[in-house]
């Protein structure tokens, strides 16, 4: 039906609008008579169900005579893509079958011949070459590009031979995209309508070129069908790759939301089904959902995934690379690729005790702005549903958009379904409807790969727990050599409460099969509502502003949820936007979010300068063996269209220096008391989350492809200090808090080495030794607070906040300067040293 469909809309929207145009412009009221011609096509359209309801309509592998009447042979030429959703256009020479066709309509593309038979004369198919040895560039500066980076040289060419013979096996059974748009090659580049002059990219639907392909009803009709091809065959992959007979265990179950029958306020989730193990999405949540994808489409926008939780979300254990995150990133990128949106998927999470809640404090600095997609996976340090509640409220008040929010506790996200309109639900992890694996060997190989050593009955438990990880630390390669020997395995967080690859791989699988149960679901409607509204589609239907404000709104008006009850002795964090900098990492846009950058001379006219802690190495880690996919196993990311490691170009390795800037040079003797201000813990590179940002490969480390960018960093400075000055920018509600420690530490010159961090140094707050004194400049104005006058809150056991007075009196957004410098009246007398640890700034 959806190629009838493609087939009617060629020929009925496109006759009538296409003849009438210069009719309209003509006469001046191109409104009224496109109006005319959209009557004409809705006749048209009649008259060719009618006449064609039992015709066969061809498919795009379909050698019917009706199919090849739609097409000519002829050549054309290569060159630079449109965007991103079409297929390498190629310079056609004869093949087996004569020459290759080319749809004679130059608006849009058809699906070229069988992968084997296109070559350009020389011997070799267009596809080998593109997964062949890549042209040669000049090394990229881009740091965190990845299309701009490519794997040393040993990789020889047996190993591209290996990967197209795969290929050629992949796309032959499960097809391949072949979508492109012949109107860039004959015409030029298509107009593109200016995103960026309307909020949230929400242009008019009658400001768009009718040369546009969203005005092009055969382009989008034929874009909309490949892509559905493109969902429906991941999908069914990712089920082959389990060795399953049906997508039950990666299934979302739709649920509706009410209030509790126990009069208590709370929200009830009700399951319409419970049939699927993929988890829970409430109705009209999915619609939300799907307007936020199909926005991004029609705006050719980013799509921001970010995942925050604890050292399980992370990793742990793993290679970064390994978490559940990049695992459905990987699979996901080269989708919605085609679908001409780019994805950006970020790994928020962080091993520490504080939870989201430290983050969140900083509203959408640290997390990022424009999040769409907003998971929540923190249950071993998140243990208060205010604290979930205050994570996500923030996200709504302090970013451009508004996330759909996955996981977090059922009532909470209940009650902001209920009282905001958010847009919920709920994943489901679990191993439901993977095949067992026992102790007998025979019976584990005849599993499936990814399902081999995944789930274990409680009796054959240990034998998964010694399949569990398959991480390491280095890979052999001839242009680097780390000067420090290499651990085999990563040497922390291999415990039984931390996932395995193999869960984090079912994960990210679990969640790219919701994303694409979504886009199937998207890409329908858009075909079904085109052909009832036009094209370009009706702005109701994809714009995206109102439904942000209006959840936005309303959690403003909230006042007795969880989070209020979480943050009763600051209320207003809950309906403020805070803004916030730290050391912490991973952080969005680091060089822009942390607390250096805010630093502005000091009343002595000075600012403290950190070395920066130099990475061995910079671009793409060689791949692990172990961890490849056997080929003889479906691997998913190739059948969606993956693109092999052997195209990316030259990387820019860097010289490194074993002498160069480590944390060691931070730390102090006891033999004398740096006055310098000082970070501790600091490790290298740009540590954004990303799977692409390379981050954590100090010179000393021992354990390079660890990869994970989670660390504590911290400013330090002592009671002998000069002042350390910060700028806070737009304030508004008048909130300055810190999130920092004061303590001291015995300067006894039999210690050969004081090192400010061990597990005597970090104390229980909110102690603060006597003989403290903290003074606080504010502008102009100076306070000084002894220890029982410092206003301090204490959020949990791991994070205390110190709150200060701006004495903002007017709702006028206005710049602050403010200074800190630590006094100790008795270090002295008990031959101590105070200091004073600062890990995140905030203010609204």
């Amino acid at each position: 039906m959806r190629h009838f469909l493609i087939l009617v809309s060629e020929l009925v929207m496109n006759f009538p609008q296409n003849k009438l145009r210069a009719f309209a412009i003509a006469n001046g009221d191109s409104r009224r008579n496109k109006f005319y011609a959209k009557i004409f096509s809705a006749l048209l359209l009649l008259i060719f169900c009618g006449s064609f309801w039992n015709s066969k309509v061809p498919t795009a592998n379909d050698n019917s005579d009706g199919w090849k009447e739609l097409l000519v042979y002829s050549k054309y030429d290569s060159g630079e893509l449109a965007d991103s959703r079409n297929e390498e256009p190629a310079t056609v020479g004869e093949t087996g079958e004569g020459k290759v066709p080319a749809v004679l309509n130059p608006s849009v593309g058809v699906p070229m011949v069988e992968y084997e038979q296109i070559n350009d004369g020389d011997g070799k198919t267009i596809d080998e070459k593109d997964v062949g040895a890549g042209v040669e560039t000049q090394p990229s500066v881009t740091r965190n590009d990845s299309k701009n980076e490519t794997l040393p040289s040993e990789f020889s060419e047996n190993d591209m031979s290996s990967f197209q013979k795969k290929a050629h096996a992949q796309v032959r059974d499960w097809g391949k995209w072949s979508f492109w748009d012949g109107y860039v090659t004959q015409l030029g580049p298509r107009p593109v309508p200016d995103y960026e002059t309307y909020e949230n990219r929400d242009v008019p639907s009658d400001t768009i070129d009718d040369a546009s392909w969203q005005a092009d009803a055969v382009y989008v009709n034929h874009f909309i069908d490949s892509a559905i091809k493109l969902v429906i065959r991941t999908k069914e992959a990712i089920v082959a790759e389990y060795g399953l007979e049906n997508d039950l265990p990666f299934r979302v179950n739709l649920a509706e939301i009410e209030r509790s029958p126990s009069g208590k306020g709370e929200a009830h989730i009700v399951k319409k089904s419970s049939i699927g193990g993929g988890g829970w999405i409430e109705s009209s949540s999915l619609d939300g959902l799907v307007r936020r994808l199909l926005h991004a489409m029609v705006t050719e926008d980013e799509f921001h995934v970010v995942v925050a939780g604890d050292a399980s979300a992370a990793g742990y254990g793993n290679n970064f690379n390994q978490s559940y995150a990049f695992q459905f990133h990987e699979l996901m990128e080269t989708v919605f690729e085609r679908l001409g949106v780019k994805l950006v998927t970020r790994n928020m999470s962080q091993r520490g005790k504080e939870g989201t809640t430290k983050m969140s404090l900083a509203g959408s600095s640290l997390y990022g702005p424009n999040i769409d997609f907003l998971v929540w996976d923190a249950p071993s340090t998140d243990l208060d549903v205010g604290d979930v509640d205050f994570f996500h409220r923030q996200a709504f008040l302090s970013g451009n958009k508004i996330p759909f929010l996955w996981g977090g506790m059922e009532n909470e996200l209940g009650n902001l379904f209920l009282d905001a309109g958010a847009d919920v639900g709920m994943p489901n992890w679990s191993l439901k409807g993977i095949p067992v694996t026992t102790v007998d060997e025979a019976q584990v190989k005849k599993l499936a790969w990814a399902t081999q050593y995944l789930n274990c009955e409680n009796a054959n438990a240990e034998i998964c727990k010694s399949k569990k990880f398959n991480s390491a630390c280095w890979v052999n390669r001839s242009d680097i050599v780390p000067p420090t020997v290499q651990n085999r395995q990563p040497s922390r967080a291999q415990t039984d409460k931390n996932h395995g690859f193999r869960m984090h791989k079912f994960m990210g699988r679990k969640l790219a099969f919701m994303m694409l149960e979504a886009l199937e679901r998207t890409l329908e409607e858009w075909m079904e509502k085109s052909m009832m509204s036009g094209y370009p589609l009706a702005d109701e239907e994809w714009h995206i502003t109102d439904h942000y404000n209006n959840i936005r709104d309303a959690s403003e008006e909230i006042n007795d949820g969880y989070c209020e009850e979480r943050m009763n002795f600051l209320p207003a964090l809950c309906k403020v936007s805070m803004k916030g900098r730290s050391e912490y990492t991973p952080r969005f846009d680091p060089e822009k979010t942390s607390i250096s950058s805010i630093l502005t001379p000091s009343p002595e006219g000075t600012i403290p300068s950190f070395p920066v802690i130099s990475m061995l190495y910079d671009g793409y880690d060689l791949p692990i063996a172990s961890q490849k996919v056997p080929d003889d196993e479906i691997n998913v990311n190739e059948i969606a269209g993956k693109r092999s490691f052997m195209r990316r170009r030259q990387s820019n390795l860097i010289e490194y220096n074993i002498t160069s800037a480590t944390k060691e040079e931070n730390v102090n003797t006891g033999k004398g008391i740096s006055s310098d201000w000082f970070l501790l813990d600091q490790i290298s590179g740009y540590c954004d989350g990303r799977k692409t940002s390379h981050c954590n490969r100090n010179v000393d480390s021992n354990c390079l492809l660890d990869g994970h960018h989670d660390a504590e960093t911290v400013l330090v400075g002592y009671h002998t200090s000069s002042w350390i000055t910060f700028k806070l920018v737009g304030v508004k509600a008048g909130i300055f808090l810190i999130a920092m420690k004061i303590k001291t530490k015995s300067t006894n010159v039999n210690k050969k080495r004081l090192r400010l961090k061990d597990e005597n140094f970090v104390g229980t707050s909110p102690f603060i030794p006597q003989g403290i004194e903290l003074d606080v400049l504010v502008n102009e104005n100076m306070k000084t607070y002894s220890a029982s006058d410092l206003d301090i809150k204490h959020i949990r056991k791991e994070l205390d906040i110190i709150q200060f007075s701006l004495d903002h009196d007017t709702e006028k957004k206005l710049d602050y300067t403010v200074g800190l410098q630590l006094r100790c009246t008795a270090c002295a007398e008990r031959s101590e040293i105070a200091y004073l640890e600062i890990s995140h700034i905030y203010w609204s």
